[in-house]
């Protein structure tokens, strides 16, 4: 569960906004965007490596829609 999961962070202030399809939408302080990329990716690679084909799983982050910038692992 990625609710639960976020918990491990330890940061009150990160939420979940909104889930649409298969896009995840989190409000994050800038100095956990880090942490909470990789704790994503964990947990949404474990849900997407049941799939076949696998999906990718494509983390971004920016202060808004139109400065969204691709997170590399």
């Amino acid at each position: 569960n990625l609710r639960y999961n976020l918990h491990r962070l330890q940061s009150p202030t990160t939420k979940i906004v909104m889930i649409l399809h298969d896009e995840i939408v989190l409000d994050v302080m800038s100095s956990d965007v880090a942490r909470a990329a990789q704790l994503l990716r964990e947990v949404m690679s474990v849900a997407v490596s049941r799939s076949i084909p696998p999906l990718p799983v494509r983390i971004k982050s920016g202060k808004n829609w139109a400065q969204l910038k691709e997170i590399d692992f």
